[in-house]
């Protein structure tokens, strides 16, 4: 099962996914990146997501081209591999954790 939230705290969007990040995910994503029209800070958490195949990445990637986004990655060392594996932990932008969100001011 993947569960996809997002809350939305002013300028900032955290989308949180669950459970296997394949293709059929990637075009969620990708949709959720196009539809916005403007440059926007997204929070990626992706800590319980079990397996992330390259559609998945390559998502990530255009998000990464088109909006300022910041990635937590999987918990589980096999699905953060492939972050290691295909290189792109150098292009994009991994965290190790969410940043703490206050009224006026976060915390990354």
């Amino acid at each position: 099962m993947v569960e996809t939230t997002i809350n939305q705290t002013r300028s900032v969007r955290i989308v949180t996914f669950t459970g296997s990040l394949d293709a059929s995910q990637a075009v969620r994503l990708k949709t959720l990146f196009t539809s916005q029209t403007r440059p926007e800070l997204f929070w990626v958490d992706l800590t319980a997501v079990t397996r992330i195949d390259l559609a998945a990445i390559n998502a990530l990637a255009l998000g990464h081209k088109q909006h300022r986004l910041h990635i937590v990655p999987p918990a589980c060392q096999k699905a953060r591999n492939v972050f290691h594996l295909t290189k792109f932990n150098r292009i994009l932008s991994l965290k190790p954790a969410l940043p703490v969100f206050h009224e006026t001011i976060f915390y990354a």
